[in-house]
């Protein structure tokens, strides 16, 4: 067996398995040793989206010299690596097996969250502006609802973009982007913030600090029971020295910013790419909006959303 990987040869002669990947189109191999004893994952990226590889190298080299758990780079040539494998059992499937767990996973998680965001954030990191973070919904004015007219954009683009500004007064940090549990690694053989393996954070930006809270705690995958997402804010709080309010009020706007943006990926990945799958998650996505645009700090975007979200996706 030939491989692109300079000194693979080491693993000639090792079981071969895909792993499902994200909606990206990377792909991903988990090569296992003869004896079972060891693993790793081959990595392979596009030739178009080897930036997006050169930049999920600095932030496992970051997380790695914090003390997180992140796959590291053990070689590399032509958009091919080879990385250190952190486990097959990701929270959602540790959940699913053990529900009566998941406040206390979830507060855990926390603490990792904490610790890559109270140290300085690798250099040359995009920002997440007022203008970035409105122009990021695009998707679902082009693909969930296309039919909306120019006047009603200018308005939910206008009415999110004021409460962006305001949401953006906290110091930005380190948010790894799409943090949520089926791209965090459940390892039982580990404590503490080493039992957390994190994937996927090739697009990290600086944001404000709850921002992969909304993530997390507004999972598309997965409900969160609305016990562990009120526990969750209460504890995150209290990491961050912060009224509990203020970081309700965050995450509530982050969580609506997240989820409009997604909604319309998902139906774009399902007419672009055949992804039809990602159309069973919408209703999720869509009652998480509606949950949040009923608190007080995105209320002004109420009238402006119902309408469209209880209508559904339009052709």
């Amino acid at each position: 067996m030939t491989m692109l990987v300079q000194g693979s040869s080491a693993y000639d002669g090792w079981t071969r398995r895909p792993i499902k990947g994200d909606a990206s189109s990377r792909r991903y191999v988990r090569l296992m040793s003869p004896d079972r004893s060891q693993s790793v994952i081959e990595m392979t990226t596009p030739p178009d989206q080897l930036a997006s590889f050169a930049a999920f190298k600095n932030i496992s080299e970051h997380l790695l010299s914090a003390g997180l758990s992140a796959p590291a780079v053990l070689s590399e040539e032509n958009g091919t690596a080879i990385v250190s494998d952190l486990g097959s059992v990701d929270v959602a499937s540790h959940l699913d097996r053990n529900p009566q767990h998941e406040q206390e996973v979830y507060l855990s998680i926390l603490e990792v969250i904490r610790t890559y965001q109270s140290i300085p954030a690798p250099t040359d990191l995009p920002a997440l502006t007022p203008e970035v973070a409105t122009a990021m919904i695009k998707p679902f004015f082009d693909w969930f609802a296309p039919t909306l007219s120019s006047d009603k954009r200018r308005d939910i683009e206008s009415a999110l973009g004021s409460k962006l500004s305001k949401g953006l007064s906290t110091p930005q940090v380190l948010n790894l982007r799409d943090f949520h549990a089926q791209n965090i690694i459940f390892r039982a053989d580990e404590t503490g913030i080493s039992q957390f393996g994190l994937l996927d954070f090739q697009d990290a930006f600086l944001a404000p600090p709850e921002y992969d809270l909304a993530s997390l705690l507004r999972d598309a995958r997965r409900d969160v029971a609305q016990s562990v997402q009120d526990a969750a804010e209460e504890r995150f709080a209290q990491l961050m020295n912060q009224p509990v309010v203020q970081v309700q009020r965050a995450t509530c706007l982050w969580a609506v910013q997240r989820n409009l943006r997604i909604l319309g990926l998902f139906v774009s990945l399902a007419k672009q790419d055949g992804k039809s799958g990602y159309l069973a998650l919408i209703n999720r996505v869509r009652a998480y909006v509606l949950q949040d645009i009923r608190h007080p700090a995105c209320s002004d975007l109420r009238p402006l959303l119902d309408p469209i979200l209880t209508g559904g996706p339009t052709e």
